[in-house]
């Protein structure tokens, strides 16, 4: 098999076959498991690594950083886009390498749905065995919720948020939820004014949401969401969600998830406000953004003002437009105080210390322009290996034109 089926096989087997682990008093679930493994399982593990070291090519560069579409996600659902990716493999002929790409998003796909099966059936049997009223009912609506998302189209606001969290911990990685106060606003309203939710549970819903973002974000990174901002048409979409994903960070005040306040000229004065108070007591957001100033730059780059407007701080404030980018924003890291160092010291390219601040400036930036040329095209070099051996079939499922063109999100 190839390089692309095997590390299929490896993400299906890590998806599908993770055990479930649901807490007290959880209301939106889904997180790793930390268990201790048996003897036997520690054996087949090791063995497992040897395999895959010994056949699977191992590639370098980043992942994630970025948003995917998650609007896609609450429309169709998953098993929506599975029959969407079986139409296409049914009509790609002789393409050998799409169908090949198809058939592995279809297996992912899969692993995806049956994971969350997986969890629908271990939180009816927490409801059997549970004694307080309360959570019996609590654990039963978590199974109806897993068995329906995010398989199937979202239909309020409770399986939206089991269905954008559900998929992001399946993508493994630094994965943004985008803007949440956009797209999951007309189910918030539907649910509020149908009664079935109050504004309180709302919030608590959301607060449990924002709790998960610590149980699989590793130590020191960044990962989180944006809110506010304008639309393509320049108004305003500050809302009742953006409100409460800012009462959040007061609620839960872990660091995760890094919530940024996208800022107009039009952001009502109470949101403004509110921010301000949470920077005050010392939280660490949300981080405030400059809308207009950052939509004006990506329409700079070419993307048309419907795009431009829908962009996220890709993990901690890069900017990376949502379910379109597959930018390395952080690749490479460059160290600019050692190439500073470098030159003060002469070992520069020039092999000799600077006499004047003007020579110095000259030196250093003669030093940062080949350091930057030696690691593009070590970037370069990563990025031929990843388009031939890497590939990741479950987001390029969720990223605008893979599917439609037959493409992995690591081939362009």
């Amino acid at each position: 098999s190839s390089v692309q089926q095997r590390r299929t096989f490896a993400r299906v087997f890590q998806i599908e076959y993770s055990t479930p682990v649901i807490d007290d008093r959880e209301l939106i679930v889904g997180k790793p498991c930390h268990r201790q493994l048996s003897k036997t399982e520690e054996q087949e593990l090791l063995l497992l690594k040897e395999e895959y070291e010994a056949s699977g090519f191992q590639v370098g560069g980043q992942g994630s950083h970025m948003a995917v579409d998650y609007e896609l996600l609450l429309k169709s659902g998953v098993s929506g886009v599975r029959e969407h990716v079986v139409q296409l493999l049914r009509h790609c002929g002789s393409e050998a390498d799409s169908a090949e790409f198809y058939e592995n998003c279809i297996k992912e796909l899969d692993a995806v749905i049956a994971y969350s099966q997986r969890y629908s059936r271990y939180a009816s049997e927490l409801a059997e065995n549970c004694s307080d009223s309360q959570r019996c009912r609590e654990l039963e609506q978590i199974a109806e919720n897993c068995a329906k998302v995010p398989a199937e189209p979202a239909g309020c606001f409770r399986e939206a948020l089991q269905s954008i969290h559900f998929l992001t911990m399946c993508l493994d990685g630094l994965y943004q939820i985008g803007r949440p106060d956009r797209y999951l606003i007309e189910l918030y309203r539907q649910d509020i004014s149908s009664g079935p939710l109050s504004e309180e549970e709302a919030q608590e819903l959301i607060d449990c949401l924002c709790l998960l973002f610590n149980e699989y974000v590793p130590k020191g990174l960044a990962v989180g969401f944006m809110v506010g901002g304008k639309d393509s048409s320049g108004i305003d979409v500050s809302n009742e969600l953006t409100r409460m994903f800012l009462h959040s960070i007061g609620h839960t005040r872990m660091i995760y998830p890094g919530i940024g306040l996208c800022w107009t000229d039009s952001t009502p004065d109470d949101v403004m406000e509110k921010s301000c108070e949470l920077l005050a007591e010392g939280h660490s957001h949300p981080a405030l953004f400059n809308d207009r100033i950052i939509t004006e730059g990506m329409m700079h780059y070419g993307l048309p003002a419907s795009e431009a407007c829908e962009y996220v701080h890709s993990t901690c404030v890069e900017i990376t437009p949502i379910a379109c980018s597959a930018v390395w924003v952080a690749s490479p890291y460059i160290n600019l105080p050692a190439i500073l160092l470098e030159v003060l010291n002469g070992a520069g390219a020039s092999g000799r210390e600077p006499n004047t601040y003007e020579e110095l400036k000259r030196l250093y930036r003669a030093c940062l322009s080949a350091k930057i040329a030696e690691e593009a095209q070590i970037q370069n070099t990563i990025q031929r290996d990843r388009s031939l051996h890497g590939g990741d079939p479950l987001v390029s499922c969720f990223v605008s034109d893979c599917l439609d063109r037959g493409l992995d999100v690591d081939r362009g």
